[in-house]
């Protein structure tokens, strides 16, 4: 087949057009298809107005993929007196078209800072990345001119956003002008006449992708994504669960109080959610748990309730509950993969000290469950302290049931509640007390806290005295506490806290273990309130900085990720 002749007037077989479009896919981390037959036109007479003119379209030509030629579409023809049922198709007459797609890789930068534009210019391409079609009356007729839409990367979810600069339609949603959609593996994207899917390729789900999208952030834009404290996975064609207005991995993310919790996102905005899973609960809990929640309503320092789902239709009919922030790390996972300077140890014990007070003192509430897989962090600069998981969050003032403690991990629990459940320990005056309250949560956050500061500095755990054992801690029976808290380790645990110092002797590491230590106080009514650790780590973090979290030496970004 022959084709008009180039600039060169070298006359351009099948073998040099394919030469000219021949950038490499291995990268492709999406494909843009065109799917209907105007689609496939527009592509066929974009490559034929691109080819003699190879250097003014040099940007555009980066982003075709997989040329080749086809036979035409077939197109109906019939006469007046036929209709169209009866019509025969004939392609006999349509020379062969040139087929391909448009790709998205991260090696290839668009105009815009990693947003992908869509749309019809002149011959010198303009802004545009992906040209849909040739600048003609014919187009603009079906509505194909000027920018049509952009793909880009939602900063929290990763998940690939449409932003409408006209009205197109996805899946035959009408998008209009400046609104956002989540754009789906196999979505169709309708502009005017023409119809695109939209396909992840298989390279988005190799682990590699990640590691290479997140160095092309960084290097890119600017962006710190380490690790943990990023959404669960870059952008791939991963199983989705539809739930109402948001969609869900497949996959669990976390769990809290037997709930299982998954990554989610709002499907129009790509905003980050986190959906807990209640079907396995009963009813009571759930909305036991709603009331707390609505109660608590919205606050910095801890995870806020969105919305209730109860959806019998949906792919995985149950009870949701939708919460923000979706939590980027958890204290339990971070200590294990990075390292937060004094600042950053003072920024985030100062938020969840303020979620905390506001708990106990203007909502009146007990968490119960405060430990390092329940204290989260937002952001690896100027981070920010998140309390999440308040499913058996309760009144702050209640009768002793030993069952309903048994949820929070045993390390954390108060000595009032370890003396209720161990025949060894005794707290003399206090055994006597049939009730506890929120001071309970008071000692696990000051645990916590203390942990925290030794893990990142490279000691061990408070807790560890007892026993560092791995089977210890795996393989008891996690129903009873007698079998590893005995006396001779209550009271050496109960000294190595009592002595415990900051090596730098620094005031401000002294106080903040300090502070650590008179919110573990072994008589519960003496212990450090949440208003006093508030009003401690406020004046800490004056002039501290803005904090730093980072990795620790060794640990390789792509194993970061915690698999729950």
């Amino acid at each position: 087949m022959s084709h008009p002749a180039s600039s060169e007037t070298e006359e351009l077989t099948e073998s040099t057009i394919q030469g000219i479009f021949s950038t490499p896919q291995d990268t492709d981390f999406a494909n843009l298809i065109p799917h209907n037959t105007a689609a496939k036109k527009a592509f066929n007479e974009l490559i034929n107005l691109i080819t003699p003119h190879k250097a003014k379209y040099s940007h555009a030509i980066q982003f075709i993929r997989g040329l080749h030629l086809e036979q035409a579409p077939a197109v109906a023809v019939f006469s007046d007196d036929e209709d169209a049922d009866e019509a025969t198709e004939d392609a006999s007459d349509q020379p062969p078209f040139w087929i391909g797609s448009f790709g998205l890789t991260l090696d290839i930068a668009p105009r815009g800072s990693f947003v992908w534009v869509a749309g019809v210019g002149n011959i010198s391409c303009g802004e545009y990345d992906m040209l849909l079609a040739p600048p003609t009356k014919e187009w603009r007729a079906q509505g194909i001119y000027g920018r049509c839409f952009q793909l880009s990367f939602h900063e929290n979810s990763f998940k690939v956003l449409l932003t409408a600069r006209r009205t197109v339609e996805i899946n035959a949603e009408a998008i209009t002008k400046d609104d956002l959609h989540v754009v789906e593996h196999g979505n169709l994207i309708t502009v005017g006449e023409c119809v695109y899917i939209f396909k992840f390729t298989e390279y988005s789900r190799d682990p590699s992708y990640r590691d290479d999208f997140y160095t092309c952030m960084e290097e890119n834009l600017g962006r710190n994504y380490p690790g943990c404290l990023t959404a669960p996975r870059a952008p791939s064609a991963i199983d989705s669960i539809n739930i109402g207005a948001y969609a869900c991995a497949a996959r669990a993310f976390a769990t809290g109080a037997g709930n299982v919790v998954k990554a989610g996102w709002n499907k129009r905005t790509g905003d980050v959610v986190a959906i807990k899973d209640f079907k396995d609960s009963p009813i009571c809990n759930l909305n036991s748990h709603q009331k707390i929640m609505r109660s608590i309503g919205r606050h910095d320092n801890i995870v806020e309730l969105l919305s209730v789902i109860q959806d019998s239709e949906a792919q995985d009919p149950g009870a949701f509950c939708v919460y923000i922030p979706l939590g980027k790390g958890s204290l339990e996972e971070l200590m294990a993969t990075h390292t937060l300077d004094f600042a950053a140890q003072v920024k985030v014990f100062r938020g969840w000290a303020c979620g905390l007070h506001y708990l106990h003192y203007d909502k009146g509430i007990m968490h119960r469950n405060i430990n390092p897989q329940n204290l989260w962090i937002i952001g690896v600069k100027n981070p920010r302290g998140i309390i999440m998981n308040l499913d058996i969050a309760i009144d702050a003032q209640w009768a002793w049931e030993p069952e309903a403690c048994q949820p929070n991990d045993d390390r954390y629990k108060a000595p009032e509640v370890v003396a209720r459940m161990c025949s060894e320990i005794d707290l003399d005056d206090e055994a006597a007390d049939a009730s506890y309250h929120c001071s309970v949560d008071l000692w696990a956050l000051g645990l916590s806290a203390l942990t925290m500061t030794q893990v990142v500095n490279c000691r061990l755990p408070p807790w560890a005295v007892y026993d560092s054992s791995t089977d210890l801690w795996e393989n008891r029976d996690k129903d009873v506490l007698d079998d590893w808290v005995t006396r001779p380790r209550w009271k050496t645990f109960r000294g190595h806290v009592a002595r415990m110092k900051d090596d730098k002797q620094d005031d401000a590491s002294r106080r903040f273990i300090r502070l650590c230590q008179r919110l573990m106080n072994w008589r519960k009514d003496e212990r450090a309130s949440a208003k006093t650790a508030l009003r401690i780590m406020t004046d800490l973090a004056e002039g501290q900085g803005i904090g730093v979290i980072d990795f620790k030496k060794g640990v390789k970004r792509g194993n970061s990720q915690v698999s729950r």
